[in-house]
């Protein structure tokens, strides 16, 4: 399960990162993408940018309903010019039976700016967690991530 403080510095810990990709001459700062599964994709959802350099261009939620018991781990905190995607099983084994992180990231999301979330409803992938495994969703990820970086 989640233990409130470890997520809290992972928060800072992807701040840092993203800061850091800032040093790196090859590293284009204008075309980031945070990418997350699981809790990474509660960290995705959630992280909120403190300065200039912790900014990214689009963010990949993979597994995450963007609920859960805490309300600061409820929601997203993407900017509303961000692009946000978000892939989830139907009947993701993570969150069957546990009313407190039922949904999807959908309402959250700025969908005029082209964000999506997409459930996968049918077949293997509504039992799936880590999603990325699976032509469909890789597919719909790079698409995504196609259209809004360079």
């Amino acid at each position: 399960g989640f233990y409130r403080d470890v997520l809290k510095m992972r928060q800072f810990d992807v701040g840092y990162a993203l800061e850091r990709l800032h040093d790196i001459p090859v590293v284009d700062a204008s075309n980031i993408a945070l990418f997350g599964l699981s809790e990474g994709g509660n960290l995705a959802a959630t992280f909120k940018a403190r300065n200039k350099k912790q900014r990214v261009k689009a963010r990949v939620i993979e597994g995450w309903t963007c609920h859960a018991g805490w309300p600061e781990w409820s929601g997203m905190n993407a900017d509303r010019g961000e692009r946000v995607l978000s892939l989830l099983g139907a009947n993701d084994p993570w969150f069957v039976g546990k009313p407190w992180v039922q949904g999807d990231c959908g309402r959250f999301m700025n969908k005029a700016n082209g964000s999506r979330s997409i459930i996968y409803r049918s077949g293997q992938l509504s039992d799936q967690h880590a999603l990325l495994g699976f032509r469909q969703p890789r597919d719909d990820a790079f698409s995504f991530l196609g259209t809004y970086l360079k």
